[in-house]
Formats: structure tokens, sequence, C-alpha cells
């Protein structure tokens, strides 16, 4: 799932297949014919899926789902639903807006630190937003990266630099990673590292050096 989810594993998509097309075929074995479904059947067609239209997750229904819940909250009684969304949704189509979206945005202004002397500073930020990610230095779970040479590096505060359009992040960087399982392929082949300790020196990257954000959780040895 995390190749076919992804879109920088299109190069593992044959090995996924096959995966999956062993997992439907010893699911039985596992957990018994009576479980089988149309739902795991449908897993030997989704490396279609992804050939068709792209990751996953561009051809999910679950906007669609997540969006019932903005419907619902639309109606106040049972009696004609269709009309109440249209009258409600032409009410809200009349407010004006300002349509104007940046691409970024800053927020949690401080001057705590810390900073390189190499870095042209003109304001200090707890909070990075874009489209694609939320980096916040006061959120242990927001504040881990993967930047595009692959160095894994914890973000501890976030500057805009002297050109106002630009991020720049000081962080510090996880010494020899190494990765969580080797079968039935090596973990970091997809991003996924154990790492224990952090270097003390600072360095800075800039935010466009940002491959992805990171889900760091504690590893628990059974």
């Amino acid at each position: 799932m995390i190749i076919l989810l992804s879109p920088d594993f299109s190069e593992y998509l044959n090995y996924a297949r096959k995966l999956l097309e062993s997992f439907v075929e010893n699911f039985q074995i596992l957990y018994g014919s009576y479980l089988i479904s149309h739902n795991i059947h449908g897993l030997t067609h989704i490396c279609d899926d992804y050939i068709n239209f792209g990751p996953l997750d561009q051809c999910s229904t679950f906007p669609f789902e997540n969006y019932m819940g903005t419907l619902k909250r639309m109606l106040r009684k049972p009696d004609k639903p269709l009309e109440q969304i249209i009258n409600r949704y032409n009410e809200m189509a009349s407010i004006p807006c300002n349509t104007e979206k940046k691409d970024f945005y800053f927020s949690g202004l401080h001057n705590k630190g810390p900073l390189l002397d190499s870095a042209a500073i003109n304001s200090q930020f707890t909070t990075y937003k874009c489209n694609r990610f939320t980096l916040k230095t006061h959120i242990e779970a927001d504040s881990y990266v993967l930047t595009k040479d692959n160095n894994i590096v914890k973000v501890f505060n976030i500057i805009q630099s002297g050109n106002e359009n630009e991020a720049i992040i000081i962080c510090t960087q996880f010494i020899n990673p190494f990765p969580l399982f080797k079968k039935p392929i090596e973990s970091t082949y997809l991003n996924i590292y154990v790492v224990n300790k952090l270097n003390d020196k600072l360095i800075l990257f800039n935010i466009k050096d940002i491959k992805k954000k990171f889900v760091f959780s504690p590893l628990v040895k059974i």
C-alpha cells in the first residue's frame, strides 16, 4: 500500500502486484475461505488502477465520503434534504470572499532561536504551512523531515530569509539511520528508517530541499 499510495515508488509497481497476488492466494489459508469477499478480489486490480489513474489517492472516493459530513451539517430537518443543501450552497456562494491564496504561510512569530550566522534572517516562526505539509517546531510529531539528499533531520527553527518568498529550516541530522526490516524489501527503499541519535551540529536547509515529512514513532522491541 505504501508503494501504491506514493508517487515516488512507481518502479516497484510490479513487485507490489506480486505481493498482492500472493496475499490473495494465501488469504483463505490465513483467515478462512468464509471471509473471502469482493474486496479481497479487488486487491488484484488496484495495480491497474495505479497505471490508469496514478497513485491511489488520486482515484480514491475518500474526499467524497469526507464531504458527506459537510453536507449533513447543512441539513436542519429530515424533510426535503436536497432543497436544503441547494439553499445553503447558494447562500454560501453569494457571500463575497477573498479568493487569493498564498502558496505557504508562516505563523507563531518568536525570537528564541536557535540561529546560524550564515542564515539571512527576516523573522523566526514556529510553524510553516504549505499545500504539501505543515512543520511545527513546538510539536514533536510535526518536526521531522527527509531532505532530497536523504538526510533525516529534526527541525528546531523556521526562519523567513531576507527574500520574503523563501523559508529556511534550522535543524540537526540523525546519525547512521538503518533499515527497520530487510524482507520482503529493504525498508529504506520505501523511506522507512530506524534512527536513534541526533548530531549536535546545527545545519540549515532551504524549504525547497525537503522531500517529504516523516512520521516519527518510538520503536518497541519484542
